[in-house]
């Protein structure tokens, strides 16, 4: 599973349309639409998973072979459970939403990953 730390305000405006990828080239998000295929689900975590869930819609359209779900849990809990997960090597959570200095420490252990992909999928 991947793990990305959530940065988003609910006042940000839209990110711009992404550019196609270049011809010739591979579209870097078909190797994570690929890997999703096969875990079957994205997992969001956080205080505020249920308004993430609604923002999910959009997606949920895009990528109906995918089941998103959300876990309801404050700060604390959440960054125990996925740093408790990662050094089992079993992380079940994809995207967390968290304040800057637990994602600093979830980065300190390791357990985040760089996007792969810097346009939406």
């Amino acid at each position: 599973m991947l793990i990305a730390s959530l940065a988003l305000s609910c006042a940000a405006p839209a990110p711009p349309s992404p550019a196609p990828p270049t011809p010739g080239e591979p579209d870097p998000r078909a190797a994570i639409i690929e890997q999703a295929k096969k875990e079957g689900e994205v997992v969001i975590a956080g205080s505020n998973a249920d308004y993430f869930m609604e923002k999910a819609q959009g997606f949920k359209k895009k990528h109906p072979f995918i089941t998103v779900k959300g876990l309801s849990l404050n700060t604390t809990k959440v960054v125990n459970r996925i740093v408790t997960e990662f050094s089992a090597g079993r992380v079940s959570v994809d995207l967390v939403d968290t304040a800057e200095d637990r994602a600093y420490m979830l980065a300190q252990e390791g357990a985040l990953q760089k996007p792969v992909a810097s346009s939406p999928i």
